[in-house]
């Protein structure tokens, strides 16, 4: 029999919350980051989500946030 859990599952996309924790940054911090283009979230549904990728860039790429 095949067993399955959702602990064996990746975390591939965060909501704002898990982005704010994953980068110790507040929700406004964050809120900016998007409006200045330097997050790019991605839209499912009704909710915008953040790629791990997209969280990886992010830290790699940026210096000091502004």
């Amino acid at each position: 029999m095949l067993k399955t859990s959702i602990e064996d599952v990746p975390v591939l996309a965060v909501n704002y919350e898990g982005t704010c924790k994953a980068l110790g940054l507040s929700r406004p911090t964050v809120i900016r980051l998007v409006e200045q283009g330097q997050l790019r979230p991605v839209r499912v549904g009704s909710r915008r989500l953040f790629a791990i990728s997209e969280l990886e860039r992010f830290l790699a790429t940026s210096g000091d946030v502004q």
